[in-house]
């Protein structure tokens, strides 16, 4: 079943090439972020910037968090391979909500998280899948997504992007708000360099903003491009910093 995914992924690439001419037309989607972290007041392109200098992180260390996302296809155990072959995905989700609830990896707050979405870039799934607790203090949940970066003699994937859902019991996505800041998109860039040349790219690849009551939410990642996300060696992975 086609994602429809209600942050398009042009909306970016059509402010950016309107307003920032003298770059490269990119893909992506941005929101807004909230107006408080850690207990402290910043105006939106101050949030960016931190957001900005964590996604900057190339290497995976001791305070990178790994999480293993899941595909649909990856609960055979309870859901039957029948179902999975014959029903869409929604109906799946529908009627195993809870279930799959209970057996995904719950997405963390304030820290750099490393999504691994396949062991084999051949076998990446289209879409991924985890949760998130969204807690009775908290309303306002901002997704940054960024790119293991390459550039290579058998291709690139620097104009690939992902995309989250949150998705309700009933299987309808929670709105999301796409507004950034021109200045927040043309400060975050950075070089992807090899034998072939270099590329300027953003950083920041999509931004996303959802507001949740008190819950237990699935959330979906959509792959642009799954054989082509990561290198064909290593971690395969996005990152995602979700404040």
């Amino acid at each position: 079943m086609k994602n429809k995914n209600i942050c398009k992924p042009w909306l970016l690439s059509i402010l950016f090439a309107i307003s920032l001419s003298c770059l490269f037309l990119n893909m992506g989607c941005e929101s807004i972020l909230p107006d408080e972290y850690k207990e402290k007041k910043f105006d939106s392109p101050a949030i960016d910037a931190y957001a900005c200098s964590m996604l900057s992180k190339q290497v995976y260390d001791s305070s990178v968090v790994l999480i293993t996302g899941r595909s649909l296809s990856r609960f055979s155990t309870f859901i039957p391979q029948q179902e999975l072959d014959t029903l869409s995905a929604n109906q799946v989700i529908k009627k195993y909500y809870s279930q799959l609830l209970d057996s995904l990896p719950a997405l963390g707050t304030d820290s750099l998280i490393f999504l691994e979405y396949a062991k084999n870039p051949a076998k990446a799934p289209q879409n991924v899948y985890a949760k998130i607790v969204a807690t009775g203090g908290k309303q306002e949940y901002v997704f940054y997504i960024s790119l293991q970066y390459y550039i290579s003699s058998n291709g690139r994937n620097t104009h690939e992007y992902v995309l989250p859902d949150i998705i309700k019991s009933d299987t309808s996505l929670v709105p999301c708000d796409n507004s950034m800041s021109n200045e927040s998109i043309s400060s975050c860039t950075q070089f992807v360099s090899s034998a072939q040349g270099s590329e300027k790219v953003f950083t920041i690849k999509g931004r996303f903003k959802f507001n949740l009551s008190p819950g237990t939410y699935l959330v979906r990642f959509y792959l642009s491009n799954p054989p082509m996300m990561a290198p064909v060696t290593g971690l395969l992975y996005f990152k995602l910093l979700i404040l």
